[in-house]
């Protein structure tokens, strides 16, 4: 319901906001394009992870299935952000930036 409802919003958000902004990928790529940004950001990104999966490593002999349980929905909380933020920049949609943003608070 979380994700259907995101996708609402981010697609009235891109309707009613790109007539008055102009987006341009070269406008946020002085932002994203900082030295250090995007090794910051895969490094987060990658640390969010592997932290959950290598905890699920170390109590898997002792917990098994519930281990992966209890990590699954982050997992899969992360692959919808994932799959959030690809299909925005295909789209080009000037409402990108709010996706971390929004998925940071819900988790």
């Amino acid at each position: 319901m979380f994700y259907v409802g995101l996708a609402i919003f981010l697609r009235i958000t891109d309707r009613v906001q790109r007539p008055y902004l102009q987006f341009s990928p070269k406008r946020w790529g002085l932002i994203t394009g900082l030295r250090g940004y995007l090794t910051s950001a895969f490094f987060t990104t990658g640390l969010k992870v592997v932290a959950p999966l290598f905890a699920v490593y170390v109590t898997w002999p002792v917990l098994r299935l519930p281990a992966l349980v209890a990590v699954l929905p982050f997992l899969v909380g992360c692959a919808a952000q994932l799959a959030f933020e690809t299909n925005l920049d295909k789209h080009g949609s000037s409402c990108w930036p709010l996706i971390p943003i929004i998925f940071e608070v819900v988790s």
